[in-house]
């Protein structure tokens, strides 16, 4: 089930499981490896053990048809409910056509809203859909998301990411965590400028008492939401279509953000989002890295092990990631780098533990990155204006969304007042003050006598000569600086998950 804390509600789930309709006992010859496969309902029980909340259903697109995937799609609504959910995609297979040959790929397609059938239906290596060609038909139906699925292994190794565009996230980790995986998806996309996140997928495709290399339950990405889901789990999803914390893992919890110090401007950002920064006047900002992790035992996996806390960041044309390390770190705590940046960057966390040294690593959490894009103005930037971030903190369930007001210059021949910055209390939590009020400038007011000219009949004109006129009066501009609101948020409350 969902935790709710921090002002926002977690859910497990799992990206990338396979029904019985991809193995031999539901007619997919090509599936021999996998003989009996899941049914919904034990699948739905198996989910539930391990403390999934969501199930992405994404069974072979070789495998299916449009009168499978219907009925998939209605038995998964109907064993849906208030503390669970099915969502129904498929894992389509696509010609590697930038390369020519039987070269494939898997593309994960989630949130469906029909099947996207492959040309021959009943084959490994299709010729159609080619890789973008694949893409687009999934960006095609409304509210969709493309994902690269385990672009590391050998035989579906996705060969032309970096000639295609529209996707949406990569999966990082399939099924046991691959460095190499993570690494692939560093330097194809966050360090070419591209906004793409991680998630983990466990790829299952048979009972835990058949095979125990791709069981449920071994990783979990996680979603967040700010509010509860009930019958309708949009709001998480949204977290994986456009904005929204995720992080994958099986060793625990991360909190990833950033928060923005640099002068008049005060925000805070969370791992997957994008957050733009009016720079000072040197084209710099200041800003402040949080990671928050408690490594822990879990119900449905060994107890947490000990791993190696790095923050890390990059930029579009960087070779490699430069990453600061605390060390190993166990149970609880929140480590913090402050730095000035001079350009756009992206920052992420990272966790790793390895069972012993020289082994593969066994547990790892790993966070999404927070980009951030610098906004250079010709326009100064006044004293309480802010930005924003697409999260924004509150001390409710269903916060208000807090928008950016847009700097307003008055100007006015009185002397220019002085501006005063008022600096938000800043707490373990993030802040996000309201924006201060502009100051408004009254125009002075100016008097003017006009001269008197005064005639004498039959004496020689004199002209007297005209008063001075009287001195302008100016009024003195009056700055009304509104009191800043300090939106205080909920101290975390961790909720345990509770084994059903």
């Amino acid at each position: 089930t969902g935790s709710g804390n921090m002002n926002l509600w977690w859910y497990a789930a799992d990206l990338h499981v396979h029904t019985n309709i991809s193995s031999v006992r539901g007619g997919c010859s090509l599936e021999s490896a996998n003989a009996q496969g899941y049914n919904l309902a034990d699948l739905k029980t198996r989910a539930r053990a391990v403390n999934l909340t969501l199930v992405f259903l994404t069974d072979h697109s070789y495998c299916l048809d449009s009168g499978k995937w219907n009925r998939l799609s209605t038995q998964a609504r109907t064993l849906s409910g208030p503390s669970f959910q099915f969502s129904v995609g498929e894992e389509l297979t696509v010609d590697e056509d930038c390369i020519g040959g039987n070269d494939v790929a898997h593309l994960g397609s989630l949130f469906l809203s029909s099947f996207i059938a492959q040309q021959p239906t009943n084959t490994w290596t299709p010729t159609s859909p080619g890789s973008q060609a694949g893409i687009n038909l999934v960006k095609n139906q409304a509210n969709t998301m493309a994902v690269i699925n385990h672009p590391k292994d050998l035989a579906w190794d996705w060969k032309c990411a970096s000639s295609t565009n529209g996707i949406r996230a990569v999966e990082v980790w399939n099924g046991r965590y691959d460095q190499s995986a993570v690494n692939w998806w560093i330097n194809n996309f966050l360090l070419k400028g591209k906004y793409v996140i991680g998630v983990g997928g466990s790829d299952s495709h048979e009972p835990d008492t058949v095979s125990t290399w791709n069981m449920m339950g071994k990783v979990k990405t996680i979603i967040s939401s700010r509010t509860p889901i009930l019958n309708d789990p949009t709001p998480a999803y949204n977290a994986l279509r456009s904005v929204g914390p995720v992080y994958v893992t099986n060793n625990g919890i991360l909190r990833f953000n950033v928060t923005l110090l640099s002068g008049t401007v005060v925000g805070k950002g969370e791992m997957g989002e994008v957050i733009d920064i009016p720079v000072d006047d040197k084209g710099t900002a200041r800003i402040q890295v949080n990671a928050m992790y408690w490594v822990r035992p879990s119900s449905e996996m060994s107890p947490g092990i000990p791993c190696e806390l790095k923050i890390c960041k990059g930029a579009n044309g960087w070779t490699s990631e430069v990453c600061t390390s605390f060390g190993t770190v166990n149970n609880y705590g929140v480590k913090s780098i402050t730095e000035t940046i001079t350009s756009n960057t992206y920052y992420r966390a990272q966790c790793i533990a390895r069972a012993s040294p020289g082994m593969p690593i066994e547990r790892a959490i790993l966070s999404n990155p927070i980009w951030l894009n610098f906004v250079r103005k010709d326009e100064p930037v006044i004293t309480g204006a802010s930005v924003a971030p697409v999260k924004p903190t509150t001390t409710t369930d269903k916060p208000a969304i807090v928008t950016p007001v847009k700097p307003v210059i008055v100007t006015s021949p009185a002397p220019k007042p002085a501006t005063t910055s008022v600096k938000p209390t800043v707490t373990s939590a993030a802040v996000v003050p309201k924006p201060v009020t502009i100051p408004v400038i009254v125009k002075p007011a100016t008097v003017t006598v006009k001269p008197v000219v005064v005639l004498t009949p039959a004496k020689p004109v004199v002209v007297t000569p005209a008063p001075k006129p009287a001195a302008t009066t100016a009024i003195k501009p009056i700055v009304t600086p509104a009191k800043p609101i300090i939106l205080t948020q909920a101290k975390p409350v961790v909720k345990s998950k509770t084994k059903k």
